[in-house]
């Protein structure tokens, strides 16, 4: 009979070290997906939301093509433009994050009427260098990143605005799974033309599975004093699918339609991105 008990005793000893360890199995498999969810959602909020840490870095190159018409007075002019970019993003400080964005493009020009063509134009080169300054605020109920972008006329003439132009806003974002809403506001000033704008953003978006997420948004920017003559205000609606393929890797696809005659181009982009 006490060999009995100690073997009963010892069976449920086992038993109790094999649901601990279980337990603690799922627990890691649980904190995995956790980050895994964490990764592809910092991935598809790219350029809104700090996921470096202190001195940790990222690099992208991205491709966008983007085409576009718009008529004034009579005139029709068409652009197709090819531009490559390259990324930069580090961390320099909790909750902080810096990135550069450098890009090449080709594009051409053609202004055209019912009749005849006018004129032509093609031109290859650097373009406007954006530096941005994101910080992450600390709210409870939504995640809240402050941002600060400038972007510099460094462009050759033809691929430039030919003139500073900065933005400061805020993102705002929530985790309601498997769905994620996302919405911003900003200011936007041209410098030299002084011209400034009411930008704005909303979005949704909604996890696959733990690595791939996909969803929609809707910007735009309200001028607020218009140039005679200049692009009015701004508005298009863009769909985005992220893939994070390894915890260091990830892929992002995206597509913009611009929504009226005053936002008539529209564009399709990949853009990779390595963390190390």
């Amino acid at each position: 009979m006490k060999a009995m008990f100690v073997a009963m005793g010892m069976l449920f000893a086992v038993n109790f070290a094999y649901a601990e360890e279980v337990a603690k199995e799922g627990e890691a498999e649980g904190l995995a997906l956790e980050q895994k969810l964490a990764r592809v959602y910092d991935l598809y909020r790219r350029e809104a939301t700090v996921s470096l840490k202190p001195s940790e870095m990222q690099a992208g190159v991205g491709v966008v093509y983007t085409t576009g018409t718009q008529e004034t007075f009579g005139l029709r002019q068409s652009v197709r433009a090819l531009t490559t970019q390259v990324f930069a993003s580090r961390g320099v400080g909790h909750g902080m994050e810096i990135s550069v964005a450098l890009p090449y493009s080709a594009t051409s020009r053609r202004v055209e009427t019912s009749e005849a063509t006018l004129a032509k134009s093609s031109a290859f080169g650097g373009g406007d260098t954006t530096i941005r300054l994101l910080g992450t605020l600390p709210t409870k109920e939504v995640s809240t990143t402050a941002i600060l972008s400038a972007t510099l006329p460094t462009g050759k003439h033809e691929l430039s605005h030919n003139e500073a132009h900065t933005s400061l806003g805020a993102s705002w974002s929530k985790v309601l799974r498997p769905a994620f809403v996302s919405g911003g506001a900003s200011w936007e000033r041209d410098w030299q033309s002084d011209v400034n704008g009411l930008g704005y953003n909303l979005g949704m978006g909604f996890f696959l599975n733990h690595a791939l997420s996909l969803g929609g948004e809707i910007a735009g920017v309200l001028v607020l004093n218009p140039e005679m003559g200049a692009v009015q205000d701004t508005q298009s609606m863009g769909l985005k699918v992220a893939y994070q393929t390894t915890p260091d890797f990830g892929v992002v696809v995206s597509t913009n339609i611009g929504i009226g005659t005053s936002a008539p181009q529209s564009s399709l982009g990949m853009t990779t991105y390595w963390r190390f």
